[in-house]
């Protein structure tokens, strides 16, 4: 054998590509979970946009906006309180759901997926925690 090869053996190519292996089985697993929160968090802020819009619709026209899906038909879309139909980031089958209760004065204003679905708006920290 020459004693001046340059070049790696196969078995230091085989290690490198190991601690590539354990680094990225490390690496996905955080980075899709960051994704998920992002697109929680993405969503609690349009249900929040929702809500202000609601509250806006309310103080403007002393009236409801009416409850259900937010979609093209919704007083919200149609009265422009919202530019376009908001969508969902992390429940992509699902469409946003406004509850409007109590009275006009002190509103209680609801925001979720669908009808029955997890709320979004208000935001409890402590039950999403558990």
């Amino acid at each position: 054998m020459r004693t001046n090869q340059k070049g790696f053996t196969l078995i230091e190519l085989v290690v490198v590509i190991a601690i590539l292996g354990v680094l990225t089985c490390i690496a996905v697993p955080n980075v899709t979970g960051a994704m998920a929160k992002a697109r929680e968090g993405a969503d609690r802020a349009t249900a929040l946009t929702i809500a202000n819009a609601a509250k806006q619709y309310i103080i403007e026209n002393n009236v409801s906006p009416g409850e259900g899906a937010v979609d093209e038909n919704h007083k919200l879309v149609k009265d422009q309180y919202l530019e376009s139909v908001p969508k969902p980031q992390n429940n992509a089958s699902a469409t946003f759901f406004l509850d409007v209760s109590g009275d006009l004065d002190k509103p209680v204003i609801k925001v979720g997926y669908g009808s029955g679905g997890d709320t979004l708006y208000p935001y409890d920290d402590e039950k999403k925690s558990k």
